[in-house]
């Protein structure tokens, strides 16, 4: 399909357009009849703009995802289908988004918000709060999780999950770092702290406090996440060595200063003491810092554990012999549904899990509706399926034509199986270098932990078949530890003995770490092309 662009003129040297310069037109009226509102806009805006916040662009708005496909309808005219990010509004008109039909779960209190914290694994406070609320924040490069916890609820119940407003400016950090390098941090930071500011608000009239009450505030991310928060030149991460902002890898403990601006942008107020977990690397940041706390790997262990978080960036840590070391590889979106034509995240009519029977394929969705997309699970599961039907080779090539069908409309298609490959070579890629860079094999591993919230959808089986956990990891010793980021900053949020010696233990673990740039490898072409190739699969599945 190629997409509907409508002219847009610019005046030479100024930079916007001709109908913005004139600015005498009305301005013209967009209709979301699913949303049952009407939004207005001057004629010569993109589409994407308009709907910034309910409609994702994965790719930064480039045109190559087909990410935000919308059906348009000029008064009078017929429907199309157009990417938001491609296209122009010259009149009034209508749109519609198949995903708006079903609104996406998350928000304050919801069971699938907090089945993607995994509040199982949410720590209460080692003691009474004496005063104030906590907040606990893991800013992630899809999703923002947040928990609150206060005097009188002292055991972080008040949960909210919402999508990361960045994702319109591209859907991994790679995008948005090339966005950084062309614009700056400043608009990425600014919607951020914006939707942390809603997520704020939603939790203290949940908990029935003011947001002046919060005393505390705890953060963890991804390296480029951390570095946009506090609005620091992103500059060092996009070339060699690719090393974090000033400030943010330090083997000591320290507070991170905040403007003024920033505590105002956040709701929050200025007295408000602020932690933010030092980061390993560029690629290795502050969320898994948390998870290493939350795991017990901050202090020196006798048995050897992988700590694996599977997201847009597969980073993983090792802990041998005492020391950590650690890697980050660059996985892709394909696992949360980007880059895949008929992929999403997990959310209402997505496929979740796929099975055979008899040679068949069978399929459950999330909400059991009619199927529309598929997730990062039904991926993995779907891969596997094949694989042992003999219907999907190792080298990721299809048996049977080009597309796998689903349900009607619904296809998962050769080059979306590539993705796929991409993604679990990165990740098999990572994990082999570790265990070979301390002379290990899987079977020599004590403990194998899958943090995130895709973990604690994966079947472990069928990741081993395709090779995204190594198969000869007994599966017993495979166990997922949910939302670790969010865990190690609630874990390190308050004002007691033993959160100040777990916030202490988060700095003092750099100091025992190795950071492997796997990029700067001789044989990391070669052990990547290798590792793109699914396992042959075991008699009997």
């Amino acid at each position: 399909m190629e997409p509907f662009a409508v002219s847009h003129v610019a005046l030479p040297g100024l930079g916007f357009s001709f109908w913005a310069f004139c600015g005498i037109l009305a301005c013209m009226k967009i209709y979301l009849p699913q949303k049952s509102e009407t939004r207005e806009a001057p004629p010569g805006e993109l589409l994407a703009t308009v709907l910034h916040d309910v409609l994702e662009t994965p790719c930064g708005g480039n045109g190559i995802c087909g990410g935000c496909l919308v059906q348009l309808q000029y008064e009078g005219g017929e429907i199309e289908d157009v990417l938001a990010c491609q296209t122009t509004i010259e009149h009034d008109c209508t749109v519609w988004c198949q995903d708006w039909e079903t609104p996406e779960s998350g928000g304050l209190q919801s069971a699938d918000a907090l089945a993607s914290i995994e509040a199982g694994v949410l720590q209460k406070p080692h003691g009474q709060i004496q005063h104030g609320s906590w907040l606990a924040v893991d800013i992630g490069t899809t999703t923002l999780a947040a928990a609150l916890a206060t005097e009188k609820v002292p055991d972080w119940q008040f949960t909210s999950v919402r999508v990361n407003p960045q994702v319109r400016f591209g859907h991994d950090v790679i995008s948005r770092l090339q966005y950084a390098q062309e614009h700056g941090t400043d608009e990425m930071q600014a919607v951020l702290l914006e939707t942390l500011r809603e997520m704020v608000l939603e939790l203290c009239e949940c908990a029935h406090i003011q947001p002046t009450e919060i005393t505390r505030c705890t953060f963890a991310g991804n390296t480029t996440m951390e570095a946009i928060l506090l609005g620091r030149d992103t500059n060092s991460l996009t070339c060699v060595p690719f090393t974090p902002p000033e400030g943010m890898k330090q083997p000591s403990t320290l507070e991170f200063p905040a403007t003024a601006e920033f505590w105002s942008q956040m709701g929050l107020p200025e007295k408000t003491q602020l932690r933010i977990f030092p980061v390993f690397s560029g690629f290795v940041g502050g969320d898994i810092t948390a998870g290493v706390v939350t795991c017990g790997l901050a202090k020196p262990q006798t048995h050897t554990t992988l700590m694996l978080d599977i997201g847009t960036n597969g980073e993983m840590v090792l802990s041998h012999h005492g020391r950590l070391m650690t890697c980050a590889t660059a996985a892709g979106p394909a696992f949360e549904g980007a880059c895949i034509s008929c992929g999403s995240r997990a959310k209402a009519g997505a496929v979740s899990r796929v099975s055979s029977s008899d040679g068949k394929l069978q399929i459950q969705t999330i909400g059991d509706g009619p199927a529309r997309s598929v997730c990062g699970s039904a991926l993995i599961d779907l891969t596997a399926e094949l694989l042992r039907l003999g219907k999907l080779l190792p080298d990721g090539q299809l048996t049977d034509g080009d597309r796998v069908v689903l349900a009607e409309g619904l296809a998962v298609t050769q080059a979306d199986f590539r993705q796929i490959q991409l993604a679990v070579g990165a990740i098999r890629t990572g994990i082999r270098v570790l265990l070979e860079e301390n002379g290990l094999k899987p079977t020599d591993l004590d403990a194998l932990l899958v943090a995130g919230g895709f973990g604690s959808s994966l079947n472990v089986p069928n990741a081993q078949t395709i090779g995204l956990i190594p198969q000869d990891v007994p599966e017993e010793r495979v166990r997922f530890v949910g939302n670790a980021s969010l865990a190690g900053a609630i874990a390190c949020c308050g004002d007691d003995a033993l959160s100040n010696q777990q916030w202490a233990n988060a700095f003092a673990v750099l100091e025992r770490s190795t950071d492997v740039n796997l990029a700067e490898m001789p044989q990391f072409a070669d052990l990547f092309i290798e590792s793109m190739f699914f396992p042959e699969p075991k008699d009997g599945g």
